[in-house]
């Protein structure tokens, strides 16, 4: 007969696992109206059957601050129930249980939400619609249709069953770096040629709208995205606490953490200054992957209490990959292609050529640049624009300019960094790779 191992620390793990949406969004009060207001007509027109405006939303903001956790909290607990007709008691009964009402809302309510992730998939429109008609079971082979007939077979399936799309697409600054605006552009312009009621709605979420825009060329995609925005902040010292108790009582027995250990982790993964946040600090993420680390090790060893080597050792666990990276990492997203590869190339530079000058010259690193552009079948920039990247990159403190001496010809620049140049070179790879450049491994 099997028998249940029951542990001192952990009641039940699911709170603290960071994909599992709270049934409250602490500190996000504010957000929560901002989609409740741009959603308004959707709400009231569906009343009517009569839905006139395509709604499209914009939320941007770091790593780890809510973006996507908002969205599923907003359509589960604000669109949902509002627009079941059996509500009454089962919802009530369900409604603090995120998980079952995901399930539920997904069969019975009129709104059907579909979230596609640009961050794992190579988005195009085709395989945007293809995704679309997989979720909605339509009995269509999307491949050979013009992306119009695949969209025709959608908006006919929505009108019959009275049903309303909201078409969520995370991480989508991965798709503009990859395919440009053809996404953007297509989500915008798509109810150009068709004239009935909106039937599909959309949600972009991004790191940084002001970057993503930077991909956009079409004039009205770019300006559709800026009207509905929301920018959520880092969390503050004093939210990430309170994020973390509030899950902590869920999750852990009362006996096995206390205010102290609370307040340490806080102190360690909130911002002081929302204006200057930068790395992991601001991330509720972290910070609830910090306290389910430091829960596992002291249930592992025994223990009765989660104490402060617990946190300790979880915290450097998590930031192994390197604190500098970490408070770089929204700055190296945030870059353009070929400011990567201009990056890739200093780094390659510095390699080659360690500790001669305290760093490499601008015209060896943009050397490399160009080679790895040869290598890699593209047109690299050109002089001017090359030397911009430096600058721009000098500025956000990704790397350190000066300006070599008297004797040195021209008093050319020189580029150093402060982070080992192989744990860059590997992080800068994973970004390029994730946008496209799968060739990047063999440069």
């Amino acid at each position: 007969m099997a028998m249940s191992m029951r542990g001192r620390i952990i009641l039940d793990p699911r709170p603290l696992n960071v994909d599992v949406v709270p049934d409250t969004m602490l500190h996000r009060k504010n957000e929560l109206r901002m989609l409740e207001l741009f959603f308004k007509p959707l709400l009231n027109e569906i009343e009517v059957g009569d839905v006139s405006v395509p709604i499209i939303v914009s939320i941007d903001g770091k790593h780890g601050v809510g973006k996507t956790h908002l969205v599923e909290y907003f359509y589960l607990k604000h669109l949902c129930p509002q627009t079941l007709t059996d509500t009454n008691k089962k919802i009530e009964e369900i409604a603090d249980n995120m998980q079952k009402l995901s399930k539920y809302c997904q069969k019975r309510s009129k709104i059907v939400r579909i979230r596609v992730s640009a961050y794992t998939t190579n988005l195009t429109v085709n395989q945007l619609l293809t995704i679309v008609s997989n979720k909605l079971r339509l009995l269509i082979q999307p491949r050979g249709l013009a992306p119009q007939e695949v969209l025709n077979v959608i908006f006919e399936y929505l009108k019959k069953y009275d049903k309303y799309l909201l078409l969520v697409l995370d991480d989508f600054q991965y798709s503009l770096m990859r395919k440009g605006d053809e996404v953007a552009k297509f989500i915008v312009r798509l109810y150009e040629n068709y004239e009935e009621e909106r039937r599909i709605h959309t949600i972009f979420i991004m790191d940084n709208l002001d970057t993503a825009l930077g991909y956009i060329t079409d004039i009205k995609t770019k300006n559709e995205m800026k009207i509905n925005h929301i920018r959520l902040d880092p969390y503050s010292i004093n939210e990430i606490y309170d994020i973390l108790w509030y899950r902590a009582q869920k999750a852990l027995y009362p006996s096995a953490y206390d205010d102290e250990i609370i307040e340490y982790i806080a102190s360690n993964v909130g911002c002081e200054n929302k204006s200057n946040c930068v790395g992991h600090l601001g991330s509720a993420r972290v910070g609830i992957e910090v306290l389910l680390k430091a829960s596992l090790s002291a249930e592992y060893k025994g223990k009765d209490r989660i104490d402060f080597n617990d946190v300790r050792a979880a915290l450097t666990n998590i930031l192994e990959r390197g604190e500098d990276l970490l408070r770089l990492d929204d700055s190296l997203r945030s870059l353009n292609d070929h400011e990567l590869l201009f990056l890739l190339a200093v780094i390659k530079a510095l390699e080659s050529s360690p500790g001669s000058k305290g760093g490499v010259l601008i015209g060896e690193a943009e050397e490399e640049y160009r080679r790895i552009c040869e290598a890699l079948d593209i047109e690299p920039r050109k002089h001017t624009q090359v030397y911009t990247y430096a600058k721009r990159l000098s500025q956000m403190g990704i790397v350190k300019r000066s300006v070599g001496g008297k004797n040195m010809r021209g008093r050319s620049s020189i580029i150093s960094v402060d982070i080992p140049p192989d744990k860059f070179e590997k992080k800068i790879k994973e970004l390029l790779k994730i946008r496209g450049f799968h060739e990047i491994d063999n440069i």
